[in-house]
């Protein structure tokens, strides 16, 4: 299809000086960027959705201006699509790399230092209370209830805070993210498992054939429990190297939980 935008105009020089090229070509930088950048947090899917808009907007006329043959009901609505498109871009994507609406790193680490103070606690609470023989059904139990009640909280406190600045920070996000996430899913299963544990008992005791698969199947979630477990503490000891590395924090009070 032949343009006919009116010489001198905006969407002329946009067209005839290879604007709209580059502009698709920034566009697409920006997105990939923008992409990188989030978290795939709710949060972050408003910024990449428009993202994305932007790039179809563009797509039209940029391929067109390199010769691809495109049927369009009107060339000034495709290229006012691709200028705005452009712009809408610069728009949401650069404030977004620069940091808009971060926090520093400081203020991030003050605002959730406490929240991981806690959940550092808890979790190191579990773990002792799961690897220690010493420790009974019961008091395991109510380790991982304490988990599955105290841990989701911290976790929707973390994802609610805006983002720090610095790609160190952004990672310590994501790993005490990920933790938390992690401990709540193997306490889950390891609840699971201690009630199907008591059943499993009471089975075997009325039906002695069950008890070699009752008994397999249980091992074979305990070992998931475990490299569960397993994943989250690494990922915890992630997130403690950056707090503790500019200060310590006093012990939580949820020890004695």
């Amino acid at each position: 299809m032949e343009l006919s935008y009116e010489q001198g105009t905006l969407l002329w020089y946009w067209f005839e000086y290879w604007l709209v090229a580059v502009g698709f070509v920034s566009t697409v930088l920006l997105m990939v960027l923008v992409v990188v950048r989030s978290d795939r947090s709710v949060r972050d899917a408003l910024p990449t959705v428009l993202m994305l808009v932007a790039v179809l907007a563009v797509l039209p006329l940029a391929l067109m201006r390199l010769g691809v043959e495109i049927t369009v009901v009107s060339d000034y609505t495709v290229g006012y699509l691709s200028l705005f498109g452009a712009v809408g871009s610069m728009i949401v994507g650069i404030p977004r790399l620069m940091g808009m609406g971060s926090l520093t790193d400081r203020e991030w680490k003050g605002r959730t230092s406490e929240a991981f103070e806690t959940a550092d606690t808890i979790c190191d609470y579990v773990s002792s209370v799961l690897d220690e023989g010493s420790f009974g059904v019961e008091e395991r139990k109510r380790a991982t209830l304490l988990a599955m009640e105290k841990l989701p909280p911290i976790l929707h406190l973390i994802k609610a805070y805006p983002d720090p600045k610095s790609p160190r920070a952004l990672r310590a996000r994501r790993d005490f993210q990920r933790a938390l996430e992690k401990f709540i899913a193997a306490s889950k299963l390891a609840r699971q498992l201690f009630i199907d544990w008591d059943r499993g008992v009471e089975n075997i005791r009325l039906r002695l054939t069950s008890e070699q698969a009752g008994l397999e199947g249980i091992d074979k979630r305990r070992a998931q429990v475990a490299a569960g477990f397993s994943l989250a503490a690494e990922d915890m000891a992630k997130t403690r190297s950056f707090f503790l590395d500019q200060h310590t924090y006093p012990g939580s009070p949820l020890l004695s939980v």
